[in-house]
């Protein structure tokens, strides 16, 4: 791996982490602590008075004092001075040979290049060929003809935009071709990254239709929200006259990605395809409640999701790379809502073809975790952002925040002074860059530094139990040993058998079971299983916990820990009160390795339900 490479890997993991330690950041690096100090020490000179990466407590952090000029180096201004010893920069060149040549590409031709060896270059080439399976593209070598690129156009703008821009800038675009760009911009005080994202699309587009490759079709599930904009019809007319080109409406479709990825202001979702947008949605809560027992209303939450939708299938067509600097955290915070999440990402992955990478799961785990927080009602989805250096700071975390979100979510930049007068219970939660006690608020408060930090679901939940504490007449739980068992399906039958014989399940309670195993086994990562059919013996939630002591190691899968689930047969509100909660003590205590051992160890139903009941989570 190049250096640059290395360097980018190390400014990508501290973007996403508050502080990480010494220890997690070699083991994520696979480096010595001597050669991860030499780098970051490198890293700290190529980013002089822009930022800087401090050791304090023998945890790593990001301090950023430039944030304009700190996007551009994110953005990969580091990779377009490196050389070809880099092994994604020479991939890169020969993508922008494939594209950019008007002949099929000679491998000796590409060695002679970069100046390496035949043997370095093939390697290269199977390299990229792999990358290249993501955006669905083929590079195809004839003999004594060449390399040629094959796939869809907009797999390959895509590819380009993402790959060969990264290290090689738009080199064939003069100053005043950037500036009758920017200059024309429909929204010219947008960030950064758009900016860059739009002269980059300008750029592609010019190349692929000077070389006679143009759009022929619309893009499925994208619509263009500023088709009817009189600046962005001002915008194309401009850029029509000064490339001396016209451009067809597929092509000023296409041009206009990359002001409709991103959630900034409300648009009319009607707009949109609604039909698909509704059954997509149907779809993720249909396989939500096929995975985990859950209804969740259909309303207000697809009014709450749609736009974000919109925005999220944009971004996942267009491969647009998110590293937003919040939301890492959401998988330890909301176990709950990130799995919800998760299920519906793949029916989204299904449905549009793309994987789905783990900050969008995070964004959509966060309009799942307002769903199932009953107390927040819509007018009352605000988010005080307290900064201690003032509202200017404040301001900058507030416009991130505003950038996932969206409009529908008000947020408020406040002082310390502020908030300690404010009646803070109007407010989903408090973001605050200094501490504050917990104590004296009702509602979560999350530190950061530009990230999301502290404990967050503890507090909300704690909450939420308050409201809907849990009874012995809402939920029975029975923990069950299983010594030397040797297969999964003799665990399950236990389970079954031991519930039955307390009068707790129906008698086609194990049958429901194993045909739901057959379809579709509920074992999840982390060696827990979570098995789980409707119950028509009892109106009564039952949870049995099955405690594996040795764990069951196969080939496929580890288990440890086994949380049968009988759901009441009757769907009732509270049913899925009880489930809610039940399923965030299951996915807390999975996400974590010394919460299992602690169910391994423990002995205590009551206990168990007591953790459950004030929200605590071992």
């Amino acid at each position: 791996m190049a250096l640059v490479d290395r360097l980018y890997d190390i400014l990508n993991i501290l973007q996403v982490h508050s502080s990480i330690s010494q220890q997690e950041l070699e083991n994520s690096l696979q480096t010595s602590r001597q050669t991860l100090r030499k780098q970051i020490q490198l890293l700290n000179q190529e980013m002089s008075d822009i930022a800087s990466i401090v050791l304090e407590n023998r945890k790593y952090k990001l301090i950023i004092q430039d944030y304009d000029a700190f996007e551009q180096i994110a953005n990969g201004a580091l990779k377009q001075g490196t050389d070809f010893n880099s092994t994604n920069k020479r991939q890169a060149y020969i993508l922008k040979q494939l594209v950019e040549s008007y002949t099929p590409v000679l491998i000796d031709d590409l060695a002679s290049q970069v100046m390496v060896s035949r043997g370095t270059i093939n390697n290269d080439i199977n390299q990229l060929r792999k990358v290249l399976e993501v955006y669905k593209l083929s590079v195809i070598g004839t003999p004594n003809r060449g390399l040629e690129l094959q796939g869809y156009e907009l797999d390959i703008r895509t590819a380009y935009i993402n790959i060969v821009l990264s290290y090689f800038n738009c080199q064939n675009l003069k100053l005043t071709d950037k500036q009758v760009i920017l200059k024309n911009s429909p929204t010219p005080q947008t960030s950064i990254f758009t900016k860059s994202l739009l002269i980059k699309a300008v750029y592609t587009t010019v190349l692929r239709i000077k070389q006679g490759h143009h759009f022929e079709e619309d893009i499925p599930y994208y619509h263009n929200f500023i088709e009817k904009n009189i600046e962005f019809e001002n915008f194309i007319a401009s850029l029509e006259v000064h490339f001396n080109l016209t451009f067809s409406h597929y092509e000023i479709t296409y041009l206009a990605f990359p002001f409709n990825i991103y959630n900034r202001y409300m648009i009319n979702t009607n707009d949109y395809d609604q039909d698909f947008l509704y059954h997509l949605f149907q779809q993720m809560l249909r396989y939500i409640n096929q995975k985990l027992g859950l209804t969740i209303p259909t309303h207000p939450l697809f009014e709450d999701l749609e736009q974000h939708l919109i925005y999220l299938i944009h971004r996942l067509i267009f491969r647009i790379p998110s590293r937003d600097l919040f939301l890492q955290e959401i998988k330890q915070r909301y176990p709950l809502s990130f799995e919800i999440a998760k299920l519906s990402a793949h029916i989204l992955s299904k449905e549009l073809h793309r994987e789905i990478p783990e900050i969008e799961i995070s964004y959509l785990a966060l309009y799942f975790e307002m769903a199932l927080s009953k107390r927040v009602a819509p007018e009352k989805r605000k988010i005080a952002v307290v900064c201690h250096t003032g509202l200017g700071t404040a301001e900058i975390i507030k416009n991130q925040l505003q950038r996932i979100l969206g409009p529908s979510v008000q947020l408020i930049s406040m002082t310390n002074e502020n908030i300690s007068q404010c009646d803070v219970k109007e407010f989903f939660a408090v973001f605050s860059t200094l501490p504050l006690d917990q104590k004296n608020y009702q509602i979560p408060v999350i530190q950061i530094n530009t990230l999301f930090d502290e404990e967050y679901i503890r507090l909300q939940w704690k909450n939420l139990a308050k409201h809907h504490p849990l009874s012995n007449d809402q939920l029975t739980i029975i923990l069950i040993p299983l010594h030397e068992v040797s297969d999964y399906k003799s665990c399950l039958s236990i389970m079954c058998q031991q519930l039955y014989d307390k009068g707790l399940i129906a008698k086609n309670f194990a049958e429901k079971i194993f045909q739901r195993e057959a379809l579709s086994p509920t074992i999840f990562d982390n060696g827990v299983a979570m098995p789980h059919a409707m119950n028509n013996h009892k109106n009564k939630t039952v949870l049995a916990i099955g405690q594996l002591h040795p764990a069951l190691k196969t080939t496929a899968y580890s288990v440890e820990l086994i949380f049968m689930l009988a759901i009441p047969e009757l769907e009732q509100e509270t049913t899925n009160e009880v489930l809610v909660q039940v399923y965030e003590f299951i996915f807390s205590a999975a996400n974590h390795l010394n919460k299992r051992h602690k169910l391994l160890q423990t002995t205590s139903s009551k206990e168990l339900l007591h953790i459950i009941q004030k929200g605590k989570y071992l």
